[in-house]
């Protein structure tokens, strides 16, 4: 492939003291089918083996940039995205991996009309894999107007499945770096992009893996501070489509962050007001447990 030419993806990987997974990451990246990419690993300073990993692939269409994110995964994400030379970009973090056609399917996608791919991951909780892995992170189909979609029903994409048009992702200049966004900065990301495009496509196919072995930034705490600046920041949007009432999807997690932190009065109050909301029988039982949950507790 001419060096001097763009390739048709660039694969960012930001990593940090990842060495124990990083090279399985990079090599399902290196086993694809497609080959038209380049790939900028952005590490975090690791005090691991991890470059050491990275350099042992050889590869000259892997770079290898460093910074300090101060545990703001997004800065990293946003060097990479400035680097990037390629017409799409494809997220993968450090500890999922791809299956062999994952960029040779999502590019035929692309290719017909599409600006924005993702699909299905297996969830994996340990290793070796199993044979027949069942457990799967599923992801929805999108209606148009994406953007009311995505406000109205909450995140449908997993990050290490997305693959979507570069000038998407520079035009609204990367995700927030905003700490009150760790951990659902991507989805802000989706949200803004369905601004610009309702181009958004899901790809019927499993076509990478998830690690949930542990080491994942998900807490009841950053639930609570993600769903609250959220609110706030779609608040004029929000109230256009729901009226004063926050979408069932962000009241329903609002109660069980609230429970989970002993909040139990704000619990109540969030899992009544979800229940009233637009949500499926099966999540508005669940509601019902939380607020059951919350009276116990708060009367004790």
């Amino acid at each position: 492939m001419n060096s001097l030419r763009s390739p048709r993806v660039t694969v960012i990987i930001p990593n940090y003291n990842r060495q124990h997974c990083l090279g399985r990451a990079i090599q399902s990246v290196v086993n694809q089918t497609f080959k038209d990419w380049d790939m900028i690993i952005v590490d975090n300073n690791s005090t691991d083996c991890s470059l050491d990993v990275i350099s042992s692939f050889n590869d000259l269409r892997i770079s290898i940039l460093q910074t300090e994110n101060n545990g703001v995964i997004a800065h990293s994400r946003n060097i990479g995205i400035h680097k990037a030379r390629g017409e799409y970009i494809a997220f993968l973090d450090s500890d999922d991996w791809w299956v062999m056609t994952k960029l040779q399917e999502s590019l035929e996608h692309l290719d017909s009309g599409s600006d924005f791919v993702y699909h299905d991951l297996y969830r994996v909780s340990s290793l070796p894999l199993k044979k027949n892995i069942k457990n799967i992170v599923c992801t929805r189909d999108l209606t148009s107007p994406v953007f009311v979609d995505l406000l109205l029903n909450g995140n449908a994409i997993n990050n290490s499945s997305v693959v979507v048009r570069t000038s998407f992702l520079k035009e609204i200049n990367g995700f927030s770096e905003n700490h009150e966004l760790i951990g659902s900065e991507d989805f802000d990301g989706w949200i803004r992009i369905s601004k610009l495009t309702n181009k958004f496509d899901r790809i019927d196919s499993v076509l990478g893996y998830y690690w949930d072995g542990g080491g994942n930034l998900t807490s009841a705490q950053s639930a609570l501070t993600n769903n609250n600046f959220l609110g706030d920041r779609y608040k004029k949007e929000l109230q256009t489509l729901f009226g004063e009432e926050l979408p069932g999807w962000m009241l329903y997690s609002l109660a069980r962050s609230s429970v989970a932190l002993g909040k139990f009065e704000d619990g109540r109050r969030y899992a009544l007001r979800s229940i009233k909301s637009q949500l499926s029988y099966t999540v508005k039982l669940k509601a019902v447990i939380v607020l059951l949950m919350s009276v116990l507790k708060y009367r004790r």
